[in-house]
C-alpha cells in the first residue's frame, strides 16, 4: 500500500514517513494500518 498525496499542480508526492500531531514518527504503512484511508479521500484540507 502507497500514501499519495496530489499537490494543487496535479503533481503526486509519495509519503514515506510522516509525524501525526502529538505522536512520534512512523511509516506511511504503519499509518494507513492505524488510520485507513479510502481512495480520493481528503484530509488536512485548509478552507
Amino acid at each position: 500500500r502507497r500514501l499519495l498525496a496530489r499537490c494543487g499542480d496535479g503533481a503526486c508526492l509519495e509519503l514515506i514517513e510522516l509525524q501525526p500531531e502529538g505522536r512520534k514518527r512512523m511509516s506511511a504503512e504503519a499509518f494507513l494500518n492505524g488510520y485507513p484511508l479510502s481512495e480520493n479521500e481528503r484530509f488536512g484540507v485548509n478552507p
